[in-house]
């Protein structure tokens, strides 16, 4: 079987996408008090212009969340510089309330607490992690191209 991240990255079906899209909302994993972390992971991986270490670096601080141009600030792993990619309202809604639950639940005293995408401990995700749990979603939602 492929990589998730190349499964993802292929032409899925809409019935794909909507099996997809039901095993992030049911998913427990990651932060199971808030299910909104794992449909935010599929829709900004389900998005051709994210890599995988780009998605694991991102901090609260790229994410631009005005109402006229919702946007992300990635940077380049040098630092020098940022590209932005806009995102959808829908997207934007979902960000919104994660990080309002983010900053309540999550102590101060979390170790990675500016990062978008932590564990339950609070720890930030590293690219195996986020591998791992798209496989999961993709094995939830029995998605299979090896084409």
């Amino acid at each position: 079987m492929e990589p998730p991240w190349e499964i993802l990255r292929k032409t899925l079906s809409r019935e794909d996408i909507y099996a997809l899209k039901d095993a992030a909302r049911a998913s427990t994993l990651l932060h199971p008090e808030s299910g909104l972390l794992p449909q935010i992971i599929l829709i900004l991986a389900l998005n051709e212009t994210f890599r995988l270490d780009e998605l694991v670096r991102l901090r609260v601080e790229n994410v631009d969340l005005s109402r006229k141009q919702p946007k992300i600030w990635v940077e380049n792993p040098g630092g020098t510089s940022k590209r932005m990619v806009t995102i959808s309202r829908d997207l934007r809604e979902l960000l919104v309330e994660f990080i309002r639950w983010k900053k309540a639940v999550c102590p101060r005293t979390t170790p990675d607490l500016d990062y978008l995408f932590t564990d339950r401990s609070g720890k930030r995700l590293d690219a195996g992690s986020l591998e791992a749990f798209l496989a999961r979603l993709v094995s939830e939602a029995e998605i299979r191209k090896n084409s």
